[in-house]
């Protein structure tokens, strides 16, 4: 078995940890290489096989290398080493009986669907959301959303969340967007704040293809990440369902549920230790 470590440079993991991992997969015959970024990720992906890529810290490490490993159908073990965590399976004190279930293929595989889009020239992915808002911070800015090339409506307020079930629980949850549960074939639109008597979610099918018409200062951003979009469609953009699944390395039976209490009390109590 061959595992690549993918690592975040903007998180700041003890060289020790590293190290703890590499000893416990020698135990188990587990093969282990570094990829620093994912450039070097998706260069290890395209010329070499890997079972998995392992990755440290806590979702947003993750997301940022979860385009390129659903883009070469690699497996995702995560190890949790922040406070939130809610995709990670692993944490530290787990992680020399997690390798040694891996060495003894004791696990599953989840599949999450991811977002995809197009503004005409480019495309991106997302696995958690795609988030409209003012690239000043301040201020309202103007959307129009449609469904399948149909008028839904006019949005004048803080921005757009259009949300994998996956990402219900992340920055939508927060904006007031209801939890889907992850098996679910649908697309989350939570609108930011906005001035209409019409601002409620509204959950689509994910064969449907959204599209939304910008204005001035609106920004967008895949999972956190900040796009340069091109204006080759006139400041209108296409988000459809994803080809590309991203596969995430289960030791057992998946309880959405428990772990979603589990989060929720860690979240809202500050006196428990951070995870």
């Amino acid at each position: 078995m061959r595992i690549v470590i993918a690592q975040n440079s903007k998180k700041e993991i003890e060289k020790s940890v590293y190290e703890k991992f590499c000893a416990y997969a020698a135990d188990y015959g587990i093969s282990v290489s570094f990829a620093v970024d994912c450039f070097e990720l998706k260069e290890r992906l395209s010329t070499d096989e890997y079972d998995c890529v392992a990755i440290f810290g806590g979702d947003g490490s993750m997301l940022g290398f979860a385009p390129v490993c659903s883009e070469y159908g690699v497996a995702i073990l995560s190890i949790n080493m922040g406070r939130v965590g809610f995709l990670s399976q692993l944490e530290l004190k787990d992680l020399q009986n997690g390798l040694k279930m891996l060495s003894k293929g004791d696990f599953s595989t989840e599949e999450r669907g991811m977002l995809r889009l197009c503004d005409g020239e480019n495309e991106f992915f997302s696995l958690n959301d795609i988030v409209f808002c003012n690239r000043m911070r301040s201020g309202t800015i103007s959307l129009n959303l449609f469904v399948d090339e149909h008028f839904v409506d006019r949005y004048v307020g803080d921005g757009l969340i259009v949300s994998t079930p996956t990402g219900s629980t992340a920055y939508s949850l927060a904006a007031g967007g209801p939890i889907i549960y992850p098996d679910l074939n649908v697309t989350l639109l939570t609108p930011l704040c906005a001035h209409s008597l019409r601002r409620c979610p509204i959950v689509v099918s994910s064969d449907c293809k959204i599209s939304v018409e910008y204005f001035d200062n609106t920004q967008c951003l895949a999972d956190g990440r900040v796009l340069t979009l091109s204006d080759a469609e006139k400041n209108k953009v296409y988000i459809e369902r994803s080809p590309n699944k991203v596969k995430f390395i289960r030791f057992k039976t998946s309880d959405f549920f428990a772990k979603l209490f589990e989060k929720f009390a860690s979240w809202s109590n500050p006196y428990m230790e951070d995870k």
